[in-house]
């Protein structure tokens, strides 16, 4: 009676080690466990002690090996490289932008401001392809501005830590001035609506939703038959992504 009971404690204890997985870590720690799920990342288990236990979680930069309860062995010599920000792995990426506007011309300086939208679609981790509408308006002592502005822009630029970066964009910029046939916003018939431009640019990404930026656009028209003047643009304001 005694030897059956032994050699059944003894089975249940063979079993329970065979069934148990080990995870070695690269300071040659030994942990009992039962793997639940393995990740580019991490891995997840419960101790082999306790399976009703609570979870745990352990990088995969510090295990060396893993020893399954199958006999497979499971290596972990490759050294994984940590992410320093997040990689923003949309295909599409939508903007609101707003700021100030500043277009002058031989016969002076107009004030004022833009809003639009702006879309980014993203080529590599460096390189991005930029598009959008925006509408402009801008005024002086005697005349004012309407124009609605398409920039298509190659945008090139790093992101570091916590998703801050530095990008510079470049690139034709389309428009076409605006009136509502009022005295305010009615362009004469000797000033051309529609110009082509320049644009270059810089900005700075504080998040990866938020950046300010800089655009200097010169104007390829000449928009006055009197003058022969050319319209050239600074905008300095906000990106917000979404």
């Amino acid at each position: 009676m005694k030897k059956k009971v032994l050699l059944i404690v003894t089975l249940a204890i063979t079993h329970f080690v065979a069934a148990q997985d080990i995870i070695v870590t690269k300071n040659s720690d030994r942990i009992d466990a039962k793997i639940l799920k393995v990740t580019e990342e991490e891995i997840e288990y419960k101790k082999s002690n306790n399976p009703d236990g609570p979870l745990f979680t352990i990088s995969v930069e510090k295990i060396s090996s893993i020893l399954y309860s199958n006999g497979e062995v499971q290596t972990f010599d490759a050294k994984i490289k940590s992410k320093k920000h997040t990689k923003d792995d949309r295909n599409y990426i939508s903007s609101f932008n707003l700021g100030f506007s500043m277009p002058h011309d031989d016969g002076g300086t107009f004030y004022g401001g833009y809003l639009g939208y702006s879309g980014k679609i993203p080529i590599n981790d460096f390189i991005s392809f930029r598009s959008g509408l925006w509408a402009s308006i801008s005024g002086g002592s005697n005349a004012h501005m309407l124009d609605l502005k398409t920039p298509i822009y190659i945008q090139v630029g790093a992101t570091f830590e916590q998703d801050m970066g530095i990008y510079a964009c470049a690139g034709p910029q389309l428009s076409f001035g605006l009136s509502f046939g009022n005295e305010l916003f009615e362009y004469p018939s000797s000033i051309k609506r529609f110009d082509v431009g320049i644009s270059l640019g810089a900005g700075i990404q504080f998040s990866r939703n938020v950046c300010f930026e800089v655009f200097y656009t010169f104007g390829l028209i000449n928009r006055t038959d009197w003058s022969g003047s050319k319209i050239n643009c600074l905008n300095a304001g906000f990106a917000f992504y979404f």
